[in-house]
């Protein structure tokens, strides 16, 4: 009986981690994953997290979970693979993210005025994003 669970309990971790993305499937897919998961980390951190100087966040986008600063993705994925040798990666994943609709790109402008960055790229969740957070919630 438990090596029956044993099994069944593997087989569905194997099976979660290839629906994710994270395993058997080229680069860009990985990277994508990898992306999500650390912009999932950003959404459930507190303001309080967010302060932390080494996360690179800066304070106009600390206390909203739905504002992503590149550098934050860029800080927490550079020692990482498939990210540490190529780092042209993180731009290619997040192109993707956009065009998918789990993020959306805020234009240089809005970043400056509304986030007060000094033109470094910012996202926001984007309505796929969104509508999976409401469903885990609901």
């Amino acid at each position: 009986e438990w090596a029956i669970d044993f099994v069944r309990r593997s087989v569905h971790t194997v099976l979660r981690r290839f629906e994710r993305g994270e395993v058997g499937a080229g680069g860009l897919a990985k990277a994508e994953a990898l992306v999500t998961q650390r912009i999932m980390e950003f959404v459930r951190m507190t303001p309080e997290q967010r302060a932390n100087p080494n996360l690179k966040i800066p304070q106009s986008m600390r206390e909203s979970p739905t504002v992503v600063p590149y550098a934050y993705l860029s800080e927490q994925t550079k020692r990482i693979q498939p990210f540490r040798d190529k780092r042209w990666l993180l731009k290619d994943a997040l192109e993707e993210l956009v065009k998918s609709e789990v993020l959306i790109k805020v234009d240089p402008v809005t970043s400056i005025m509304k986030y007060k960055t000094r033109g470094g790229a910012v996202y926001e969740l984007g309505p796929n994003l969104l509508n999976a957070l409401e469903k885990r919630r609901g």
